[in-house]
């Protein structure tokens, strides 16, 4: 069931008809000098993953680690593709309510710059049972150890995606902050970080 369930997790920012956008609303306005300096030292520190635990206090969700290929290669011309992901997460409590909402920049010599305010809607799910229960899985997601593979299967964009991009997953329960994991990935580059 873990397998299937962090596979939809990040079909979320994907999916279409979610009901309000978050970028803005849940404050993840992020000041810029902050997230240079916060990245250039998890930069530092995950060489081999690029992606890290974006918590600032302890919470029931915690990723110990979770693995992208670098770079991520998207597809022009299929309607689908797979995306490959390692995983080990704590999950220390059931979780019976859950929201997600993403943060997606785009880096460029200029600094970064938040696509939310494009997405929309995408970069938020206010429940995520609702959409794990189209899949065929129900919550409560009980507390476990979950550690494996899974390969999401994803809708390919109707644009060409490039470029490097620090993309956040913010985990929700009731209002509370229960997760968060934050990879920087390098999207149809011709290297990898």
């Amino acid at each position: 069931m873990a397998t299937n369930v962090l596979s939809l997790l990040w079909l979320l920012p994907f999916s279409s008809n979610f009901t309000r956008s978050v970028c803005s609303s849940h404050g993840f306005g992020i000041n810029s000098q902050a997230l240079a300096n916060e990245l250039d030292t998890n930069i530092g520190n995950e060489q081999k993953h690029r992606c890290w635990n974006c918590n600032n206090t302890e919470v029931p969700v915690f990723f110990k680690d979770f693995v992208l290929p670098q770079p991520v290669i998207i597809p022009i011309y299929q309607d689908t593709w797979h995306l490959d992901i390692t995983y080990d997460v704590e999950v220390l409590t059931n979780l019976t309510r859950l929201e997600a909402s993403f943060n997606v920049q785009v880096i460029s010599d200029d600094g970064y710059t938040e696509l939310c305010y494009v997405l929309g809607d995408r970069c938020f799910v206010q429940d995520v049972c609702e959409k794990l229960s189209q899949g065929g899985f129900r919550c409560p997601i009980p507390n476990a150890h979950y550690k494996g593979t899974a390969k999401p299967k994803l809708p390919t964009l109707p644009f060409i995606v490039t470029g490097e991009f620090l993309v956040a997953l913010h985990l929700w329960s009731e209002g509370l902050p229960i997760g968060c994991l934050q990879c920087l990935l390098c999207i149809n580059c011709t290297t990898g970080y």
